[in-house]
C-alpha cells in the first residue's frame, strides 16, 4: 500500500524461514548481544525483553509476552518485572533519518494490559534524547482504539503529542497495515 509518490524500497523483511534474520534485527532492546535479556528501561515498565520470546514461523514474526519472574529481569528498583516480552529493533543493523514505514500486524484478542501493550514505533538515533514516533500502540483495555504518539524531551509519557483512532473493525480479525 503506502503513500503515493516516488518511494524507493530500502529495507524489507517478509520473515521467511524459521529464524530471525539477525543481520537486520536485534531480538531485544539495546541488549549486549543477540541472546541477552534487556532489563526494563525504567521502573514503570513491567517487561524485560527476552530473545526467547521472538520467533519466526510461516512468514510471520511472533512476539509474545509471558508471565514470569525470570532472573535478569530486575528493574532499577531491584524488583523483578512480572513479564518477559518479545521485541525486535533494527538499531545498528539498519538506521534511517527520513522515509515512510509500514508493517502488517495481527494482534490476538485481549492483547495488552494497562501496563503492557503491543506497539510499532521508530526511535531517534539517540533515544530518548531525540524522541520516538509511536506509529501504533494497542492497549487491550481499549479494544477499539489505536494510539499514535510523538514523544521527545519535554513531551514524553502522558505529555506526548497523541491521537487516538477509534477502529470500526475488530483488531483481531486479520492482519492490518499501520504506517
Amino acid at each position: 500500500s503506502g503513500v503515493p509518490g516516488a518511494w524507493k524500497l530500502v529495507f524489507q523483511d517478509e520473515f521467511e524461514g524459521t529464524q530471525l534474520d539477525t543481520t537486520k534485527w536485534r531480538p531485544n532492546w539495546f541488549g549486549s548481544s543477540d541472546t541477552a535479556l534487556t532489563k526494563p528501561p525504567n521502573d514503570l515498565e513491567v517487561s524485560c525483553y527476552d530473545p526467547a520470546q521472538v520467533k519466526v514461523t510461516q512468514g510471520s514474526l511472533e512476539l509474545t509476552a509471558v508471565a514470569t519472574t525470570k532472573s535478569g529481569c530486575e528493574k532499577k528498583d531491584g524488583s523483578k518485572a512480572p513479564y518477559a516480552s518479545g521485541l525486535v529493533m533494527s538499531d545498528g543493523r539498519y538506521n534511517f533519518s527520513y522515509g515512510f514505514v509500514e508493517a502488517r500486524i495481527w494482534l490476538p484478542p485481549g492483547t495488552g494490559t494497562p501496563e503492557n501493550w503491543a506497539a510499532f514505533w521508530v526511535n531517534g538515533k539517540t533515544w530518548p534524547e531525540d524522541g520516538e514516533i509511536d506509529i501504533m500502540e494497542y492497549i487491550g483495555r481499549e479494544p477499539d482504539l489505536i494510539l499514535g504518539t510523538i514523544h521527545g524531551p519535554g513531551y514524553s509519557g502522558a505529555l506526548g503529542l497523541s491521537k487516538w483512532n477509534r477502529q470500526d473493525y475488530d483488531i483481531a480479525d486479520d492482519f492490518h497495515t499501520y504506517a
